[in-house]
């Protein structure tokens, strides 16, 4: 998960929810810690060269099966970082801001898959008929499914609230 901010820092819980090996890139350390505290096994700066160091060596960010990009950016440096990560045929996920200047020769040469995916969901009723092809997640069947890992503990909230208005 690149970018650890509250949607990241969500993600990051479900994701291992859902039995995957989440490791982040953030370089806040207040939100590295906080996202090692909710779930991720390893969290790396990329503004510091020994974080960059480990993401071009280290074996928890190289083939990769998938990389969520959560972060906001002016340039593709992001998406340069993230399909070097990406095992052959990965996925590159990016709900964040960033430019979608793809670096072609890359995701030619390792057959790289990329989505922009909506961010909770397809907008439409649940009884609605859907478009061909699409996903049976809807706002509402999503918002759902959170309620419930949110319910089970799966997701921790507490550590995400900063300040509470009164």
């Amino acid at each position: 998960v690149v970018g650890l901010g509250l949607i990241g820092l969500l993600a990051v819980q479900i994701l291992k929810a859902r039995g995957c090996h989440v490791v982040g890139v953030e370089p806040d350390l207040a939100r590295a810690k906080l996202a090692l505290q909710v779930g991720a096994e390893d969290v790396v700066s990329p503004a510091e060269s020994s974080g960059r160091n480990r993401m071009a060596n280290h074996e928890n960010y190289q083939n990769l099966d998938s990389v969520f990009i959560f972060a906001r950016s002016n340039n593709n440096t992001i998406i340069s970082l993230a399909a070097d990560m990406l095992k052959p045929g990965g996925w590159l996920v990016v709900p964040g801001m960033v430019p979608l200047d793809l670096p072609r020769e890359k995701f030619y040469s390792s057959e790289l898959r990329f989505i922009v995916p909506q961010s909770a969901g397809w907008d439409i009723p649940e009884n609605a008929n859907r478009p061909p092809g699409a996903p049976d997640q809807t706002v509402g069947a999503n918002m759902s499914k959170v309620l419930e890992l949110i319910s089970r503990g799966e997701i921790a909230i507490e550590p995400l609230i900063t300040d509470q208005l009164h």
